[in-house]
């Protein structure tokens, strides 16, 4: 059942990606996330046990110009949350949001000093997903969206359907190791 459902996710995924222009400054991003999740191994539960913060791309009509926002990562209780940050009214990151996805790809050492990683840390949403597996990844089911989660040392990566459309995330794990726009698309990484 979640092979089939992997295999509609990869296709609509695919799709998405072409509806975007490659000429978007977010596209090298976009494209990345894709490749490294599709690259990516199985995560080890003992990965997921604990909170982390990230940033998300929306693949949808309300995305057209491939905005990239904050995103947060919460496990409480045996249950977890994948959430982006955006406003509600329009959609759009705020300048806090932008400063903290411009340092989060570029100068995640810096990360701590930006007003929405305050934020993040402090506002952890409501955990309601339950974990399962398969042979290739695992598998976040929220009231919302089904979430299929893959890594390694470095990186969590996820991609998860449900009523906001196609949303994809990366999480850095490690404070250490390669940063986001380091990890090559033609490259062997794990």
């Amino acid at each position: 059942m979640h092979k089939q459902v992997m295999l509609i996710f990869k296709k609509n995924v695919k799709a998405a990606l072409k509806s975007y222009s490659s000429e978007n400054p977010n596209y090298p991003i976009l494209k990345k996330l894709v490749t490294a999740f599709e690259k990516a191994k199985k995560l080890k539960p003992a990965y997921l046990e604990k909170d982390n913060l990230g940033i998300a791309i929306f693949l949808s009509s309300q995305n057209p110009e491939l905005d990239i926002f904050p995103a947060r990562y919460t496990f409480e209780h045996e249950r977890i949350n994948f959430s982006a940050l955006r406003n509600k009214n329009t959609k759009k990151p705020s300048d806090d949001m932008r400063e903290y996805v411009k340092t989060y790809i570029e100068d995640f050492n810096h990360l701590g000093n930006t007003t929405i990683f305050k934020k993040l840390i402090y506002n952890a949403p409501e955990t309601e997903g339950t974990l399962t597996s398969n042979t290739t990844e695992q598998i976040v089911k929220e009231p919302y969206a089904t979430t299929f989660v893959r890594g390694d040392d470095t990186w969590m990566y996820a991609m998860s359907t449900g009523n906001q459309g196609i949303i994809l995330y990366a999480f850095k794990m490690t404070v250490s190791g390669e940063n986001l726009m380091d990890i090559s698309v033609d490259s062997n990484h794990k």
